[in-house]
């Protein structure tokens, strides 16, 4: 990226609140909304990475709107779609870096009503896949385990053997790795709502 561009985006981002996504359009037919969810250990290193995109295809736009004015929470029917990565989610929806701004998305607040459903959409949908991510880690942690309780075994019975001695003292480090190691966290996180290129405020739908 040429570093006025670089620049340029970290202004935008500096500026953007602490629980705001931007909403961009799109090659979509529905607001769309893309997710990211991850499983941490303790250590907060990445074990697992789900990508998902949330559409609402049929949402009754003026039904939504008039929801949103008296603050009742949207119940929409939601569809989810897995990617196989963050870059093939953004081109599945057509995000990419050489789209222009054909103007600003109309429905701001509507959108904004749209993130909830998505995340408790999307966290159905990523379940399973983290589920089976947590097992694996799981299993790999149980078996480090097991094979640091045998050396504890070996060195508890030849205590006096100074090299054993010194590998007691491994295995209580390689416990502590062990526990920073061990599944610890989910976290779902929305990234950007992508809406259909005709919807722009001036005339949006």
């Amino acid at each position: 990226m040429h570093p006025v561009l670089e620049w340029a985006g970290d202004r935008v981002l500096a500026r953007l609140g602490r629980s705001s996504i931007f909403a961009v359009h799109g090659e979509v037919d529905a607001p769309t909304v893309l997710l990211l969810g991850t499983l941490t250990n303790r250590a907060g290193r990445t074990v697992s990475m789900v990508s998902a995109s949330v559409a609402f295809p049929f949402l009754d736009v003026e039904v939504a709107r008039a929801d949103v004015a008296v603050g009742r929470a949207l119940t929409p029917t939601a569809v989810t779609t897995p990617h196989t990565s963050p870059a093939a989610m953004f081109t599945a929806v057509g995000v990419g870096p050489g789209q222009t701004n054909p103007g600003a998305p109309a429905d701001l607040d509507l959108l904004s009503a749209l993130i909830a459903p998505a995340v408790d959409a999307a966290h159905t949908q990523m379940k399973t896949v983290v589920d089976a991510a947590t097992s694996d880690a799981e299993g790999r942690v149980s078996a480090w385990a097991a094979r640091v309780d045998s050396w504890d075994d070996d060195a508890g019975r030849l205590l006096q053997n100074r090299q054993l001695r010194s590998q007691r003292r491994t295995v209580g480090q390689e416990r502590e790795l062990i526990a920073q190691h061990s599944p610890a966290h989910t976290l779902i996180r929305p990234l950007l709502v992508v809406v259909p290129r005709q919807t722009t405020e001036e005339g949006g739908r």
